[in-house]
């Protein structure tokens, strides 16, 4: 791939892509256990395209404005349960 003379191949795309979330994963988990412990939950989730294909935006916000945006495959229950147990 090239743009503007700056050129990277897909594996320097997914090494990238690995090294962020890698560097996220934390802040990700403190996260996840503020949604977790919340006094309230507000959830909401919208339908999205992901290469072609329907998956769901879901988006969690707590009582002290903690938000938490994330994309899933699945719209049922297992999603709400991996966020709120």
């Amino acid at each position: 791939m090239r743009y503007n003379d700056f050129e990277i191949s897909p594996k320097g795309i997914n090494d990238i892509l690995l090294r962020v979330g890698s560097a996220c994963k934390k802040d990700y988990e403190e996260k996840v256990q503020k949604i977790r412990s919340a006094k309230w939950r507000y959830i909401d989730e919208t339908g999205i395209k992901v290469n072609g294909d329907n998956w769901w935006l879901w988006i969690f916000r707590t009582d002290t404005n903690e938000t938490l945006v994330v994309i899933r495959k699945s719209r049922g229950t297992k999603v709400l349960k991996k966020f709120s147990d």
